[in-house]
């Protein structure tokens, strides 16, 4: 009696023959893989203690002039006046800080120095009379200077670096 698949035969014409090709393939490394002894032995559970690795080392590189000569995020400003003095001895409002329900004004000044102002404190002669989210009020005398509170640094008169602990 001939003994039949329960499956057709593969065929090429069908694209049958390359996946039962494979199978095949796995079929017998499977086999051979249960027949062979293992020889290879796997190492004790326990501790192992990690391979020591060097330091990296970094070295700085020097900026290229043509870079150093045309900043990508530098503003670009016209010659002109160093510093034009304007209300309040030239200086600008960069931000005002809640705490405790007391509100503090900070104004950095044409040099770049950043000064902090309790509203009754003196600046250059004038009194800080009010300190909002959005502006600090001034008053001098008979006049009243509204400074609003700007974002950021003027390409003029940059920020100082914030102090760095431990130096």
């Amino acid at each position: 009696m001939k003994y039949r698949l329960p499956f057709p035969r593969p065929r090429r014409d069908d694209g049958t023959l390359p996946p039962a090709l494979a199978a095949a393939v796995l079929a017998a490394m499977l086999l051979l893989q249960l027949v062979v002894p293992r020889a290879v032995t796997l190492p004790e559970p326990g501790v192992v203690r990690p391979f020591a690795l060097e330091p990296a080392r970094l070295t700085a590189l020097a900026p290229d002039a043509a870079i150093l000569a045309r900043p990508l995020f530098a503003a670009r400003v016209a010659a002109g006046p160093a510093v034009v003095e304007g209300p309040v001895g030239g200086a600008r409002a960069i931000g005002v800080v809640v705490r405790g329900g007391a509100r503090n004004g900070f104004v950095q000044a044409p040099d770049g120095t950043v000064v902090s102002l309790a509203p009754g404190a003196s600046y250059r002669g004038w009194r800080l009379v009010g300190v909002r989210a959005t502006v600090l009020l001034f008053r001098r005398g008979g006049e009243t200077a509204t400074l609003p509170v700007t974002a950021g640094a003027s390409p003029t008169q940059p920020l100082p670096a914030p102090p760095v602990a431990g130096r």
